[in-house]
């Protein structure tokens, strides 16, 4: 049997799907899969047009695979205050609200590690624009997030942690106790 084909196309708030990470469950029935989605968000600068970002969902089938259940965000794109190197100050005052993407899942099933046993690892960094020199900025504002499950069908996840940032100076990117 050939696996189903997943379409999270149809939805009017997603403009595509990539980047799909698989793990399958130790029952050797159930398969979790992690992917990026360009979804359609609220904007806080804009909310009559919203904006388009990368978040990272995840969507459970049953071997042979041919019927997926979407199970919804897991590290959605936000937007919040990012603060400058200076540790104190926003990034951009006149605009203070940074949009995060989140890209690039990697969905690990790790045995070993009671309780923790789905670990989901993702790239997530500053978009400010496509311009050269909001590119810097993302540059520099990007790290590796991390977030656990015992067992992802409970749709329950550990807060986000970054595991390690770009550069030194950024305040998010303190490495994850």
């Amino acid at each position: 049997d050939k696996p189903g084909i997943v379409d999270f196309t149809g939805n009017p708030k997603s403009a595509g799907v990539s980047d799909p990470s698989l793990a399958q469950a130790p029952d050797g029935h159930s398969v979790y899969m992690a992917f990026t989605i360009i979804h359609h968000y609220d904007n806080v600068y804009n909310h009559k047009d919203g904006r388009w970002s990368p978040g990272i969902r995840l969507a459970e089938a049953h071997t042979p695979c041919k019927i997926w259940a979407d199970f919804g965000d897991v590290v959605p794109s936000n937007q919040e205050q990012v603060v400058g190197p200076d540790g104190i100050n926003a990034l951009f005052p006149e605009n203070p609200l940074g949009t995060w993407w989140i890209e690039q899942p990697a969905l690990v099933y790790d045995p070993g590690d009671p309780g923790k046993e789905y670990k989901l690892y993702y790239y997530r960094y500053l978009w400010v624009g496509p311009d050269e020199k909001s590119k810097q900025w993302t540059r520099l504002y990007g790290m590796i997030g991390y977030k656990s499950s015992h067992d992802p069908s409970t749709r329950q996840w550990s807060t986000e942690q970054w595991i390690f940032g770009v550069v030194v100076f950024n305040p998010q990117a303190e490495p994850a106790g």
